[in-house]
C-alpha cells in the first residue's frame, strides 16, 4: 500500500447549517492518501455527530476530486481544537477571524479562500430589541439580558474583542448572556421576553423579516456593528508548501460549480468560494489593537 498522508484541516466557521444532502458512495483504493479533516464548528449545533455527518457530505466531494478519501472530524471546544493542532500535522484549516488574527504569527497561517455570503466577503451584526422597548442606545444595555448565538467556548471573547472593539466587559455591563442555536429562536425568545436584546447577523435578520414581515413592526434596529471579514479557508505555512496548499484551494473551488457541489455549499449557507488574503485579518486586528488602546 502507498505511503499514507495525513492531511488535516480545521473548520473554525460561523453560522453552519445543516441541510439534508444526499450522500454519495465513493470507493477509494487502498493506494490512495488518506485526508483527515478537522473541524472545529463554534456557531451551530453543539452535536458532534450532526456536524461530522454535514461536514463529511462536503468533504467526500473534495476527497472525489482528488481522488483521495478524506475524513470529517468535528470538535465543539477551541481547546480540544488547539490541542488537535499542537498534536497533528495540520497542512490546511478554516479559521474565525477571530483564531486568525490571535494565532496567524504563532501557527504561520495564510488566507487564501473565503466563501462569499450574499455576495460579500464580510458579515455585519445587528443588536435587535422589541421596538415598545425603552432603551434608546447602547448604553441603555446596562444590566440587561442579551441572547445570542453560539460561538462555542470562545463567544465572550469574540463578541468583547470584536463587536464590542474592547470597550465593553460583559460580566460587568450586561445582567447576563444566554444563547440560542439559530438566530430565529433568538429572535422568538427576544419577543417572549426571555430577553432584553439579541445579536444576530444582519443578512439572517433581514431573511427572518422577508419570511415573516410582521417582524418589521415588533422589531428595530439598535445598532449595527463593523464589517467583519468571514471565516477564511488557510493553510500553515511551515506545514505545507503554497503550491500544496492550492491544490486543495483548486478543488474546494472546483466542486462548487457542480450540481453536487452546490448542494453542498448549503452546509455553509454560502454561494461560492472566493480569492483573499492575510491583508483584511491584518486590518481587523489593527482595529481592534487601536480601540484596545483608547
Amino acid at each position: 500500500m502507498g505511503q499514507m498522508m495525513k492531511f488535516s484541516v480545521g473548520l473554525f466557521f460561523l453560522l453552519f447549517c445543516c441541510y439534508p444532502i444526499s450522500a454519495t458512495e465513493i470507493t477509494i483504493p487502498e493506494e490512495d492518501e488518506v485526508i483527515t479533516l478537522v473541524f472545529f464548528q463554534p456557531e451551530t449545533t453543539a452535536n458532534p455527530i450532526e456536524g461530522n455527518i454535514a461536514c463529511q457530505k462536503w468533504v467526500d466531494l473534495i476527497g472525489e476530486h482528488l481522488g483521495k478519501k478524506m475524513i470529517a472530524r468535528f470538535f465543539i471546544s477551541i481547546t480540544e481544537f488547539d490541542d488537535y493542532l499542537d498534536n497533528h500535522e495540520v497542512e490546511i484549516a478554516i479559521l474565525n477571524p477571530l483564531y486568525i488574527i490571535e494565532n496567524y504569527k504563532k501557527r504561520k497561517i495564510e488566507p487564501r479562500l473565503v466563501a462569499l455570503r450574499n455576495g460579500k466577503s464580510y458579515s455585519e451584526r445587528v443588536l435587535v430589541i422589541r421596538s415598545e422597548s425603552n432603551i434608546k442606545q447602547f448604553e441603555d444595555l446596562k444590566g440587561k439580558l442579551l441572547i445570542t448565538t453560539n460561538l462555542g467556548d470562545r463567544t465572550i471573547d469574540f463578541i468583547e474583542k470584536i463587536e464590542f472593539k474592547a470597550q465593553v466587559k460583559f460580566n460587568d455591563f450586561f445582567k447576563e448572556l444566554l444563547f440560542e442555536t439559530n438566530p430565529r429562536k433568538c429572535i422568538t425568545a427576544l419577543l417572549a421576553g426571555a430577553a432584553d436584546v439579541t445579536m444576530i447577523p444582519r443578512a439572517n435578520y433581514e431573511i427572518i423579516l422577508e419570511l415573516e414581515p410582521s417582524l418589521q413592526k415588533s422589531t428595530r434596529v439598535l445598532k449595527t456593528f463593523q464589517k467583519i471579514p468571514l471565516a477564511a479557508a488557510c493553510y500553515f505555512a511551515d506545514k505545507i508548501s503554497e503550491a500544496e496548499a492550492q491544490k486543495m484551494m483548486r478543488a474546494t473551488r472546483a466542486i462548487q460549480e457542480t450540481p453536487k457541489g452546490k448542494q453542498t455549499m448549503l452546509i455553509f449557507k454560502a454561494e461560492k468560494w472566493v480569492s483573499t488574503s492575510l491583508e483584511p485579518y491584518l486590518e481587523l486586528e489593527k482595529q481592534l489593537r487601536q480601540s484596545e488602546r483608547e
